[in-house]
């Protein structure tokens, strides 16, 4: 079972890099994210299903609406069904035990409370804060749950 990154980052993700930095707003910063870099810092298989389930029910209420569904949309939702799925191989190749699962999980809880926490300062980061600050709890929970399972 090979690592790897994986990711589609060719050309489109320059220019995106390039616009937010052109852009000196702080909304602009809390707006650009590449996909597979939100992707990859996710650690828990159970926040990896809340985040594509959270956006495949947006796409499925712009849908009903007879809206246009933006494409940033499905490469967000593509994004994250890869990096669940190399989550998936990397347990089942023996290459991710569940200590080390986690212990990645109590590592990325303060980073995503960080996170909330550098979101709520930003101008429009309200909402970015509170998911930030879900994925922690989801996290925690993910935790507790095994802790107890094992006791």
């Amino acid at each position: 079972c090979g690592g790897g990154n994986g990711g589609s980052g060719g050309g489109g993700g320059a220019s995106q890099t390039t616009r937010a930095k052109a852009a000196p707003t702080a909304q602009a910063a809390v707006e650009e994210e590449d996909d597979m870099e939100f992707a990859n810092s996710i650690v828990s298989y159970n926040v990896l299903n809340y985040e594509i389930k959270r956006l495949q029910d947006t796409v499925d209420a712009l849908t009903a609406k007879g809206q246009i569904v933006p494409l940033a949309y499905g490469t967000r939702i593509q994004a994250l069904e890869f990096r669940r799925e190399m989550l998936q191989i990397q347990v089942d190749c023996g290459a991710l035990s569940m200590e080390a699962y986690m212990q990645q999980l109590r590592e990325a809880i303060p980073r995503e409370k960080a996170k909330s926490k550098e979101l709520k300062q930003l101008p429009g980061g309200a909402k970015r804060a509170l998911d930030a600050f879900k994925r922690a709890q989801m996290m925690q929970a993910e935790i507790d749950e095994a802790e107890n399972a094992a006791a």
